[in-house]
């Protein structure tokens, strides 16, 4: 009842992201979290490492972030990875070969991560291997140098949301101490001539030194297998990627709860006005139903009848002008 009030809302809810374990994912919780409206997981993955995982008492590791990562997609969420380096057991060489396992591995390559450098604080267990010599988190320097090597590595599609988990630095006793570690490692990269590839830094937002009346603005859709399925980025920006506009996130699964999934459609506020400058379209059209009709195509292909959207309650009558229809939670357009 409130869910359907909030469709037609002044303020709507356009989506809900929920944080939990690799290890608490399955079928019952994933229903119960459809029915709360929730499009978007943050699962604690850590690292990848089993001595590692072991060491640090997780409680769970690789074999239950990849069952996890699939029963999360086949049901249309987004997925975002938490990622701990400066473990306990861990070096700077384990670090960069986890980070960058977590798109090589198929089984894998989530669409946004956070990266949550280990940090000590007092009354906590590793507080005390910090204090008897056991453990010594290996050095701020090393960390930016990983860091560095692993954003100017990453594939389009990903997301990197945070560098850092915002703790006061005076409760930070061992591990990483650097606050503004993003723009550190930005600025470094830019002095070292790299860059990352990563959405949030190409975001057209950032992008305040492009001039766009001399930009021409082209359509991308990269492929790549994920648990079992085949994903499609698509996205428009300018022909340097240096700047995204609008990116959409489509799946094709056997396997789904659907075959054919949006997980996500995002059209970014500034460009709704480049976008009216550059292809004549109005205030949240054009590049969005441009990248429906590419998704649509590729569903007839692929011979696919039904196409589905993990909506956000807010956003499922956007939908619904397009012709999809509400089914069970999710927007679902017939295929003709």
């Amino acid at each position: 009842k409130i869910q359907k009030k909030n469709e037609m809302a002044k303020h709507r809810i356009i989506g809900l992201t929920l944080e939990t374990r690799p290890d608490f994912i399955n079928k019952k919780t994933i229903d119960a979290m459809r029915e709360m409206g929730t499009t978007r997981i943050e699962i604690g993955v850590q690292h990848l490492d089993p001595k590692i995982m072991e060491m640090t008492k997780r409680g769970h590791g690789l074999k239950e972030t990849v069952e996890a990562t699939k029963l999360l997609r086949q049901h249309g969420f987004k997925v975002d990875f938490h990622l701990m380096p400066q473990l306990p057991g861990s070096t700077p060489t384990k670090d960069l070969k986890m980070l960058r396992q977590i798109f090589s591995d198929p089984r894998l390559r989530p669409d946004m991560i956070k990266i949550y450098p280990c940090t000590v604080v007092k009354n906590s267990e590793l507080y005390a291997w910090v204090a008897n010599g056991t453990f010594k988190p290996y050095s701020d320097k090393h960390l930016l140098r990983i860091l560095k090597e692993f954003k100017s590595d990453v594939p389009y599609y990903l997301r990197i949301s945070r560098l850092i988990r915002d703790i006061p630095s005076h409760h930070i006793m061992a591990g990483n101490m650097m606050t503004n570690l993003r723009q550190l490692i930005q600025s470094e990269m830019k002095t070292e001539g790299n860059t990352c590839h990563c959405l949030r830094c190409r975001e057209v937002g950032h992008q305040t030194q492009i001039d766009w009346e001399k930009e021409k603005i082209t359509k991308f859709v990269n492929q790549y297998e994920s648990s079992g399925g085949t994903e499609y980025f698509i996205s428009f920006e300018n022909e340097t990627r240096d700047a995204v506009l609008a990116f959409c996130r489509f799946r094709i699964d056997s396997a789904g709860i659907y075959p054919a999934f949006i997980r996500e459609l995002h059209v970014y506020g500034q460009s709704l006005e480049i976008a009216k400058r550059k292809l004549g379209a109005s205030q949240h059209t054009g590049m969005g139903k441009e990248m429906l009709k590419t998704e649509m195509d590729l569903c007839r292909e692929n011979k696919i009848p039904h196409l589905a959207v993990i909506s956000g309650v807010g956003v499922r009558d956007y939908y619904r002008k397009l012709g999809a229809k509400l089914d069970g939670t999710y927007m679902v357009f017939n295929i003709k």
